[in-house]
């Protein structure tokens, strides 16, 4: 028996990724309760699709912890090298 059929306009893509970056996507899957290593990735690429959006018009991406005060870094989206 194989897997349900989706509903909705799907295609499907072969990756291949290292295995310690495999173990870290099924970290945060399990940390999130994400339904799916695909549910990770795709909320993987909202956040990195708005950051770039914001990056484009000039915005700051600004992550702060409670209690400490902001510090504000310019994400940038380039390509590591």
């Amino acid at each position: 028996m194989g897997r349900p059929k989706k509903q909705g306009d799907f295609e499907r893509v072969s990756l291949d990724i290292e295995k310690d970056l495999k173990r870290r996507i099924e970290e945060i899957r399990d940390d999130t309760r994400a339904g799916s290593l695909a549910a990770v990735m795709a909320t993987a690429f909202a956040v990195y699709e708005y950051v770039h959006e914001m990056e484009s018009k000039g915005g700051q991406f600004v992550l702060r912890l409670p209690d400490e005060p902001e510090r504000p870094q310019r994400m940038s989206l380039a390509p590591l090298k």
